[in-house]
């Protein structure tokens, strides 16, 4: 069984510069992103914990995740590298509060992005 919902978010965050210099930098960054949920599909659990039902009504429309991450930065041919171990968990459950099993994920991993700064 697998569950999927069709998410809109903001993430809002920030990040400061722990050490470095112009072309090595090792930096922190917290964000919060309130979500909207625009649609999926959902598998419930039994209370008994045996069955399970396809149901959708039950889902949050909103939520809110949170994150925080600590990464590497450094410059190289006119191009911007940043990897670094990266964590997320949602503040609320999945589901609504008419159900009775709780369901908030926690997300882990690591960051890796290319950027070019357009002049």
């Amino acid at each position: 069984l697998h569950n999927q919902t069709y998410q809109i978010s903001i993430p809002i965050g920030a990040e400061l510069k722990l050490a470095g210099n112009e072309n090595l930098q090792w930096n922190f960054g917290v964000a919060i992103q309130p979500s909207y949920v625009a649609g999926g599909k959902s598998f419930l659990i039994s209370t008994d914990r045996r069955y399970y039902i396809k149901e959708t009504s039950m889902l949050n429309k909103w939520n809110l995740n949170a994150g925080f991450e600590t990464f590497l930065t450094f410059k190289a041919n006119g191009l911007i590298y940043q990897i670094g171990p990266q964590f997320r968990t949602q503040l609320f459950s999945t589901n609504s509060k008419k159900f009775a099993v709780e369901e908030r994920l926690l997300n882990y991993g690591i960051k890796f992005g290319i950027s070019k700064t357009i002049k």
